[in-house]
């Protein structure tokens, strides 16, 4: 993100993990959790904020039109990722390669 200057992108997924790591702390990690009850911390607004972005993902997984986007997003994504990666190495390599020769 920080290659594309998406820095806008980044700040926003990083509240949005800050606030889905909230809410499950709240709700604890226990697979089996007996409480009847949890005690949330977020703020009523920042819980309303919350559920409705995870309901609105949640519709466009239902209704297919998340999946198709996210692992065509997904798949540029990685191959990005993957390309800079090679590159870098290549790049590393041929200075390891000057040193030791």
């Amino acid at each position: 993100m920080e290659q594309d200057g998406e820095y806008m992108l980044a700040e926003r997924m990083g509240i949005e993990f800050d606030e889905d790591f909230r809410l499950l702390q709240d709700l604890g990690w226990e697979p089996e959790d007996k409480r009847k009850s949890v005690e949330l911390t977020m703020e009523a607004h920042d819980l309303a904020e919350l559920l409705t972005r995870l309901r609105g993902e949640a519709e466009g997984v239902l209704d297919g039109t998340t999946c198709m986007r996210l692992q065509r997003e997904e798949g540029e994504r990685a191959k990005a990722l993957y390309q800079g990666a090679k590159d870098t190495c290549e790049e590393l390599l041929v200075r390891l390669d000057g040193k030791r020769g």
